[in-house]
């Protein structure tokens, strides 16, 4: 018996309704291959609405999210807790990335890249205290 396109879980492709829609992002039944668990996944957008460069910075982050996700129920599946200096740790890396994925062309470009690249390095360097 089919069970049609959508039996296994695959994600929708080529989804078109004769207009712009907003982008879809659709992901089907999780895999398991050796030890690891995908989803398939389909990001569709039609390049009026949004260019390659955005949509990228968008799967990167989704994908940086899911890893993160993970990584916290692993960690609580072990029992262990981070550390106050682990979560600042964090916190500053992702402070300077934020910073230089909304900011980094315009500040090196009015600033240069020597004080943009100290401006990082004091964020870095920074304490609790």
């Amino acid at each position: 018996m089919d069970e049609g396109p959508h039996a296994h879980g695959d994600p929708d492709v080529n989804i078109y309704a004769g207009c712009y829609n907003n982008p879809f992002l659709i992901w089907g039944k999780y895999r398991k291959k050796w030890l690891r668990a995908t989803p398939p996944m389909s990001f569709q957008f039609h390049h009026a609405q949004m260019d390659g460069i955005p949509a990228a910075e968008f799967l990167a982050r989704l994908e940086q999210l899911i890893r993160s996700v993970r990584d916290t129920i692993g960690a609580e599946e072990r029992n262990e807790i981070m550390s106050d200096e682990q979560k600042f740790e964090v916190f500053k890396q992702r402070t300077v990335a934020h910073n230089e994925a909304s900011y980094g062309a315009e500040i090196r470009a009015k600033y240069g890249d020597k004080e943009v690249d100290e401006a990082n390095a004091a964020v870095m360097n920074l304490t609790q205290a």
